[in-house]
């Protein structure tokens, strides 16, 4: 079925005003053309191992969703403006790898500098530098896995915030932290 662009423009209105199931029919067209920008995006050497059209897509989503009343005159808009996300989540990804070079010279933290239960607010740069592997490896195998506990360490977001970013309870975002948490528990005993 073919929409007519004012139908997406409508629906994205109602989505801005919290109305997300409006949007829901336009979600497969949606990914077609944001695929395209996130590809598009990811030409002229700009890709790296750690950076897909899945992942760009995946951190250009949650910049979306921490924007803070984002309403968009068009369609044109809205793509415009998901564009710009993933420019600066590029961007932003360049950045924090030029400024790993510069720390190459940090070793390796032990498994013990990362204990089993982790409290977010209290993990160092160093730490997280050090679950960098195992948390791409978590993602690979359950990216919402990865994304609550992207959300919970590196965003330090609570369990009410990241229950309503996926639309489930406060318990099912803490057990799915809870298994993210042992996995990447587990793939640090490893990797040391």
């Amino acid at each position: 079925m073919q929409t007519m662009p004012g139908d997406l423009t409508g629906a994205l209105h109602h989505w801005s005003a919290g109305r997300r199931k409006e949007l829901e029919p336009f979600l497969p067209e949606i990914m077609r053309e944001l695929t395209v920008l996130a590809r598009h995006n990811l030409k002229d050497g700009r890709r790296t191992p750690t950076l897909d059209t899945g992942s760009l897509l995946s951190d250009a989503y949650l910049r979306l969703l921490k924007a803070s009343s984002v309403s968009w005159e068009s369609r044109r808009s809205f793509y415009g403006y998901m564009d710009k996300l993933m420019e600066n989540a590029i961007t932003d990804r360049q950045r924090r790898k030029a400024a790993l070079c510069r720390n190459s010279g940090t070793p390796d933290l032990p498994l013990e500098a990362v204990p089993a239960t982790l409290k977010c607010s209290e993990i160092d740069a160093a730490t997280k530098l050090s679950i960098k592997a195992p948390f791409e490896r978590l993602h690979a195998l359950d990216p919402q896995q990865a994304m609550v506990a992207h959300l919970k360490i590196f965003e330090q977001m609570t369990w009410l915030e990241i229950a309503e970013r996926f639309g489930f309870s406060v318990s099912r975002a803490k057990r799915v932290w809870l298994k993210a948490k042992l996995f990447l528990a587990r793939e640090i005993k490893h990797q040391a």
